[in-house]
């Protein structure tokens, strides 16, 4: 999972009675919470970690099926936003690619398609059977 690390560096410095204050982003930062130069106060703020795209990070699982895998992760952003643990609520789908409780059921509850890799297995073989035609209220968003 590749991911970005973001700090703020704060450089204050003391300017005709009041403060200027200068914040410039970095992908590394020194470990000190402030440092002092010359008459400088500089304030680090902690890198932190954001994931640089949430639906990149199942690439590796969509791909293992024969299927068009950029396409299938553009239809799990928008049906999921890469979120295993997504619902609907106006309806039973559930999971990356939102499959509907009536095509799991009676092979297990609800909370198994939060599961990425059975959520995924069960896009696979309704994709086989109906191709993207299972996705269709949401083919504005991917095509």
């Amino acid at each position: 999972m590749k991911a970005l690390l973001i700090g703020l560096l704060m450089t204050v410095q003391p300017v005709d009675g009041g403060w200027w204050e200068q914040w410039e982003p970095k992908t590394s930062l020194p470990t000190q919470a402030v440092e002092t130069l010359n008459s400088q106060a500089v304030v680090l703020i902690p890198p932190i970690q954001i994931e640089a795209d949430p639906i990149q990070r199942w690439d590796p699982l969509v791909r293992r099926y024969q299927w068009d895998t950029p396409l299938m992760l553009e239809v799990m952003r928008c049906e999921s936003s890469g979120i295993p643990t997504a619902e609907n609520r106006h309806s039973t789908a559930t999971g990356l690619f939102q499959i509907m409780q009536s095509i799991w059921y009676p092979q297990g509850p609800r909370s198994d398609l939060h599961n990425p890799e059975l959520n995924t297995q069960i896009a696979f073989q309704v994709w086989q059977i109906q191709g993207m035609s299972a996705w269709n209220a949401s083919r504005h968003c991917w095509q």
